[in-house]
């Protein structure tokens, strides 16, 4: 059966579906609650006419490649010096140990207003960061069920190109993705599922319009005894309640409407990478320098960033380098950069109490704590784990 169209016809009504008179079984098939649909038929471009910029697109959604970025990235002319961070006293380093004590119930509070201090060091950790949003467009052949209405096909000009098209995201540096149809590429074909007929064979009965009685097992008879089965009223079959005993179902990828609209569909996606170095030079674990509030020093926001080169921590000034040049993507547009560095404060004090020579460590400039190695990390009925 084949059925053509015009570009602005209206196609044949969503049909009824039909009592099945094909192939089917000899006898009832048992009632199958895992049974699922077959496979669409695979999709094929027999019969759609090339369109210019597009002739080697299929059904994969293959990325593209932007256009080249002809700005020059220059540095600023003028960056301001970073600086960095005023220690804290013994007073503060108590104080910071005293909340951070005050915040689990088994710790001792005894060492904390005991302990004297040694000696406090401060440092400074240097947290950089880098985010790069880009855009990334794709192509492929799609299709939907064709239920009436113009249609944009080449007769109204032609196809612009991927890049050509207008689209701009609703906001920087927040991901997101946008479906739509390339203008002047759309036409119509028959369904390849069901050719065009609006439905196919029901899976569940295989066009029979019933299954076998899974109370009787077909017999039409209660299993103790020779009275009737309710549940079949004796027949020894059940209707199909996929196919609602008629053997066909509507085809699912037409939804009955026989005809199909194929247009090339652009997909466009906005996505932030985002890398960051860390150099802390204590036994202060990375993940926490993340967390903690510190002074953003230095930020800059341009189409294209231009590395760090001023910072008087040398690995810094290297991991901007090494990470700006790492987020070049032959496949996305950059649309804009931007990068920072924070300092966060840390301070190592280093204390005895009793006959115990210990440490904590004080960062942030909320003043959090890390001590692994408090003196009393237990009360009476707690363990720690």
């Amino acid at each position: 059966m084949s059925i053509v169209l015009p570009l602005h016809s209206t196609p044949p009504p969503k049909i009824e579906v039909p009592k099945y008179a094909g192939d089917m079984p000899d006898e009832d098939v048992d009632h199958n609650p895992d049974a699922a649909p077959p496979e669409p038929t695979a999709p094929t471009l027999d019969g759609l006419s090339p369109i210019p910029g597009y002739q080697n697109i299929g059904f994969s959604g293959d990325f593209l490649p932007p256009p080249p970025f002809e700005d020059v990235v220059q540095p600023p002319e003028e960056r301001k010096d970073i600086t960095n961070l005023s220690v804290i006293s013994e007073d503060e380093a108590r104080q910071a140990l005293r909340l951070y004590v005050g915040e689990n119930c088994c710790f001792g509070k005894k060492p904390v207003e005991e302990l004297t201090f040694t000696e406090l060091q401060s440092s400074n950790a240097f947290h950089y960061e880098l985010d790069t949003y880009t855009e990334a467009r794709s192509t492929e052949w799609t299709f939907v069920p064709y239920t009436g209405g113009p249609l944009d096909g080449p007769e109204n000009g032609p196809a612009p190109g991927p890049w050509d098209i207008p689209a701009q995201c609703k906001k920087l540096f927040k991901d997101e993705k946008r479906e739509s149809e390339v203008p002047h590429t759309a036409t119509t074909k028959p369904c390849h599922n069901c050719f065009a007929v609006g439905f196919i064979r029901c899976w569940h009965c295989q066009g029979r319009g019933q299954n076998r009685c899974t109370s009787c097992s077909g017999s039409g008879k209660r299993m103790d005894d020779e009275e009737a089965c309710p549940f079949c009223n004796g027949t020894g079959k059940r209707d199909c309640l996929t196919c609602h005993s008629k053997g066909n179902v509507i085809c699912k990828i037409c939804q009955g409407h026989r005809i199909l609209k194929y247009f090339i569909q652009l997909t466009i996606k906005w996505h932030k990478h985002d890398d960051n170095h860390i150099v802390e030079r204590t036994s202060l674990p990375d993940k926490l320098v993340k967390k903690v509030e510190g002074q953003t020093a230095f930020e800059e926001t341009y189409p294209r960033v231009y590395p760090i080169q001023h910072f008087a921590e040398q690995e810094i000034n290297n991991a901007s380098a090494s990470l700006i040049s790492k987020h070049q993507y032959s496949m996305e547009r950059i649309l804009m950069q931007r990068h920072r560095v924070r300092i966060v404060p840390v301070t190592v004090c280093r204390y005895k109490w009793e006959d115990t020579d210990s440490d904590f460590i004080v960062y942030g400039l909320d003043k959090k704590v890390h001590a692994p190695d408090y003196p009393q990390q237990s009360c009476f009925g707690c363990s720690v784990l």
